[in-house]
């Protein structure tokens, strides 16, 4: 079965312009957003709807289900699978130009829309809580009430649910975490059976995830995901720790080497210095090279961002 933070089975599940995916969907959003009987959304219109033939051209590692409801509100969910750039003020971004969608030129500022933002993480953002769903909106600071219902962002982080509550006392919300974190993971399918028993569309969703991994082109289009999605992890990881580490460690030893030839006209100290100097910005040349953010190479080598431009 299908790994449900795979962007493609995702998308497959849930992006399709099919009646048994907007019902599943509308069930998750109602069920996460935890929308009472008045206001739950009854109907949705997706603005991105999935092609899996137009998937390759997708960014990597980023769901972006986006959709508006009938009252015009517009939700996008999406899954990263990796902790990147500066993900709280990249979320904020993207919710302001999801908001700015739903106004039109000469229109009154009245008629901008509520929008949605719901992501779905595989690691650890918010540490200054323990809870796997965290919600924010726009509240004063003492009495709490709220400025306006306009802006609502929500980070479902899948590695702090529990794992040792019983599926029986899971709630749905907890029931469709359970269900993200655990599907397409080897040793879970019992689990996501007695998920699917818990739940009428969780039940759905199982349903369509076995019958897309049965059908052999979608399983085959899943399986190249799959693959880029580690290539790009294995990517990062040599760029976030080997490349810093080799890359630190030539430019050490070349600068060593300059320094003890500047020995000779300056003196070998002095001349180590130079040339450990020199080093270290030859590091930060391969390393912005590498697609680096300077950010981070300012951190790693200990550089001011003039002296590493200055290079």
């Amino acid at each position: 079965m299908f790994r449900l933070t795979n962007d493609f089975a995702f998308k497959a599940v849930f992006a399709r312009e099919e009646k048994e995916c907007k019902e599943v969907l509308i069930a998750f959003l109602n069920d996460i957003l935890k929308l009472d009987e008045k206001n739950k959304i009854k109907q949705i219109t997706y603005l991105n709807p999935f092609n899996y033939k137009q998937f390759k051209e997708d960014k990597l590692s980023i769901v972006d289900v986006k959709v508006e409801t009938e009252r015009g509100e517009r939700i996008n969910v999406e899954i990263q699978i990796s902790n990147k750039d500066n993900f709280r003020k990249r979320t904020l971004y993207y919710w302001s130009k999801l908001y700015c969608e739903t106004i039109s030129e000469s229109k009154k500022y009245d008629t901008l829309k509520k929008c949605v933002i719901i992501n779905i993480l595989e690691y650890n953002l918010i540490k200054e809580t323990n809870k796997c769903h965290s919600i924010f909106r726009i509240k004063e600071t003492e009495e709490e009430f709220e400025l306006l219902e306009d802006l609502e962002i929500h980070f479902i982080e899948l590695t702090k649910i529990k794992p040792e509550k019983s599926i029986h006392d899971l709630t749905i919300e907890e029931t469709w975490i359970k269900l993200l974190k655990n599907s397409g993971i080897d040793g879970k399918e019992e689990e996501i059976t007695k998920l699917a028993h818990k739940n009428q569309k969780i039940s759905k969703v199982v349903e369509m995830m076995r019958k897309l991994s049965a059908d052999e082109k979608m399983r085959e289009e899943y399986l190249a995901r799959e693959k880029a999605i580690m290539d790009y992890e294995s990517s990062q990881y040599y760029i976030k720790t080997v490349l810093p580490k080799k890359a630190w460690e030539e430019g050490q030893q070349a600068g060593r080497e300059i320094g003890i030839k500047e020995g000779i006209k300056e003196g070998i100290k002095e001349g180590i210095k130079k040339g450990e100097q020199k080093g270290i910005k030859d590091a930060a040349r391969k390393m912005l090279a590498s697609g680096m953010d300077i950010k981070k190479v300012e951190e790693i080598l200990g550089l001011t961002e003039k002296e590493i431009l200055e290079n």
